[in-house]
């Protein structure tokens, strides 16, 4: 028959299996979990296990990145919206997606600055000096070139289509349905 290591603490029996001899041949109990009853054995699994869920809940519980478009306050769904456009070849739904082009130049996320210059550069071929990883004070120049370029009607695409726009601040429904679609 096996020998079970047997303690009382508080008036609760403890009792576990022996397995461990120290080191004057004392017999002891099995590591730490047997000691503690079965009762508390399980609090401590369900409080782990609520730990876990609280923080791994918030987690997924976000909209989708395919949800949002330029405006979202989302970098993954700017930056789903922005691979969209870079994809269309449709003339009215780039025109409709590049106001949210230019507005996302001045992001704050440099993922969304890097795919929205070169979703434009993509499209247009031209960069107007702008690169994503200079400092704010040197992009806002290049911001306002790409803005005045629009506002002339001067930007081309690649297969020479030139595309007028409406307004800059455009409709935001209007570039969402464009990349929707």
């Amino acid at each position: 028959m096996a020998e079970a290591a047997v303690v009382q603490h508080d008036g609760i029996i403890f009792s576990a299996p022996v397995r461990f001899r120290d080191g004057c041949g004392a017999r002891r109990g099995g590591p730490w979990p047997y000691y503690w009853p079965m009762h508390s054995r399980m609090a401590v699994f369900r409080a782990l296990l609520a730990l876990a869920l609280a923080l791994l809940g918030p987690v997924s519980c976000g909209p989708p990145a395919i949800t949002g478009g330029f405006d979202s306050p989302q970098p993954a769904a700017r930056i789903f919206a922005t691979r969209r456009a870079a994809a269309e070849t449709d003339p009215a739904k780039i025109r409709a997606a590049m106001p949210g082009l230019i507005r996302n130049l001045e992001s704050d996320d440099p993922a969304v600055r890097l795919l929205s210059a070169e979703a434009l550069d993509e499209l247009t071929g031209e960069s107007y000096g702008y690169r994503y990883f200079d400092p704010e004070w040197l992009r806002t120049p290049a911001v306002h070139r790409w803005r005045e370029a629009w506002e002339r009607g001067e930007i081309t695409l690649r297969d020479g289509t030139r595309i007028e726009p409406d307004t800059l601040e455009s409709n935001p429904a209007n570039e969402r349905a464009a990349v929707d679609r």
